[in-house]
């Protein structure tokens, strides 16, 4: 099954998104607990239920040329810790129903977007084992305070696990320190196609030994409706 790494495509010749300073991303550094050895699986949900809210701002992006709109899925300027995608409303009630305790939708105040939008935050984690051998990992910098190794692409062992997952996180070990990044399936691949959700971006892992089919690209990004943004009128 293949895994991919998911992101939200954002342009920011078309739109612009910001609003989250360094204090407020401190302040919600608990929001990742993947960070730390061996997180309790619960502590993404425990997570979710502290979440506070949050007000960002989307305005017309560099290029005035460019008639601004927004997708299903959104992202640069959005960058919180352990979740770096937001959804819309749309999104949402096609997704929720399915993904289940997988995500939790956490409601986001976004001014000048047209609709309504969500923090998409994957609240499972995948404990089977890594393929290590492939995984590529890089040592911790001299002066780090986590002299932990730092995991950039994790290889996925054939894991009957996976056929239930549509998204995960990985929890950080003894052993090393995982990226921030939120991982999906082919099953989320298949459903973000399926149902014609735009914006989000699925980039394939390049593990030891990984193979890119040159047909494919670097990353395969879905398509789907575009939502005028408040400024460019109806």
């Amino acid at each position: 099954m293949d895994i991919y790494e998911i992101y939200a495509i954002g342009d920011q010749e078309r739109i612009a998104i910001s609003g989250i300073t360094l204090e407020v991303r401190d302040e919600l550094l608990f929001m990742n607990p993947d960070r730390v050895q061996n997180p309790s699986s619960d502590a993404r949900l425990r997570a979710a239920e502290k979440w506070p809210g949050l007000q960002v701002f989307a305005e017309r992006g560099h290029d005035k040329r460019i008639k601004s709109y927004f997708q299903d899925a959104i992202g640069p300027g959005f960058s919180l810790h352990g979740c770096e995608i937001a959804v819309s409303e749309h999104a949402r009630q096609v997704l929720a129903p399915i993904l289940g305790d997988q995500v939790r939708f956490l409601s986001l105040d976004v001014t000048g977007a047209p609709c309504k939008y969500w923090a998409f935050y994957a609240t499972q984690y995948y404990y089977g084992e890594l393929d290590e051998e492939l995984s590529v990992f890089a040592p911790p910098y001299s002066s780090a305070p986590d002299q932990r190794k730092k995991l950039r692409a994790p290889a996925f062992k054939p894991d009957n696990s996976l056929r239930d997952l549509y998204v995960f996180r990985l929890p950080g070990t003894m052993d090393y320190v995982v990226p921030d990044n939120t991982y999906a399936t082919q099953n989320f691949f298949d459903l973000v196609k399926e149902h014609e959700l735009g914006g989000f971006n699925f980039k394939r892992i390049h593990y030891k030994g990984f193979k890119a089919n040159p047909a494919d690209g670097i990353s395969l990004v879905s398509t789907g409706p575009k939502y005028l943004a408040g400024w460019e009128g109806v």
